[in-house]
């Protein structure tokens, strides 16, 4: 319990902080009708998961001009406000296989905050450009096999000009599992994140959350320690923040 409130308490120091700079950074994205209109039915693929609002993408894209004009307008809102409808807070973990054997859980957040992010799509990318490292390979368009690709021709180099060369691979588990908003919250600030849309994106991963197993449903867990939830568009840049000196210094040994 103690866990949850440290990071309940961020989170609202975080808003407090911003609440002046979030009404402002909420005018600078396009929340057209035009805008989300495109989003909707170009953005998410038609078997994308549906949340618990229940809301299909593509039932938000024929949507008349003036619903999707009030659909910017809300967020908008939940911008300059960094909160989400309280039914948009519900996250459902599902579980995916994984190709080694076992699986690992996956959020399926609601409707209306994938919405939100995708709109928000081109500030999140630029930070991640202009943060990660020429090696990173967790990026838009990027690839573990061309990752691998590029480490295995460095390895070819070498053995051609007789070198010895060794090669490390580490795996962190359950990664997302121990990170503490409080620590996260500093280096998203030192690297230059904005933070509306950290507080609005820690709305949703402190959610409440409910485990879905084939056509059962667990019962609503409100209390959820620390962690950060697969399956958001924030949480790749999330981790890469939480990682950026570690790797940093690792790679320069």
């Amino acid at each position: 319990e103690a866990k949850v409130q440290e990071e309940l308490d961020t989170i609202r120091r975080l808003r407090a902080r911003t609440a002046e700079e979030a009404a402002d950074f909420a005018q600078t994205i396009d929340l057209s009708a035009k805008q989300v209109a495109r989003v909707c039915r170009e953005g998410f693929k038609d078997n994308t998961a549906i949340g618990t609002d229940s809301t299909a993408f593509r039932d938000l894209a024929n949507l008349p001009w003036a619903a999707q004009r009030d659909l910017g307008d809300l967020c908008r809102l939940m911008l300059a406000w960094m909160m989400l409808p309280s039914t948009a807070t519900v996250s459902i973990m599902a579980l995916i296989g994984k190709a080694a054997g076992g699986s690992r859980p996956i959020a399926i957040l609601s409707t209306i905050y994938r919405v939100l992010l995708k709109l928000c799509r081109f500030e999140i990318q630029a930070w991640d450009a202009k943060v990660a490292h020429p090696y990173d390979t967790a990026l838009a368009g990027s690839s573990s096999l061309r990752g691998q690709l590029c480490r295995e021709l460095q390895v070819e180099l070498g053995e051609h000009e007789k070198m010895t060369t060794a090669h490390f691979l580490f795996d962190l588990k359950k990664f997302y599992d121990t990170v503490r908003i409080s620590v996260l919250v500093q280096k998203l600030s030192d690297l230059g994140y904005s933070a509306v849309l950290a507080a609005v994106g820690f709305v949703a991963h402190k959610g409440p959350r409910v485990i879905r197993a084939g056509h059962a449903i667990s019962a609503v867990a409100t209390s959820t320690g620390r962690s950060i939830i697969a399956g958001c568009q924030q949480s790749c840049s999330f981790a890469r923040a939480m990682l950026h000196g570690l790797v940093e210094r690792l790679t320069n040994v």
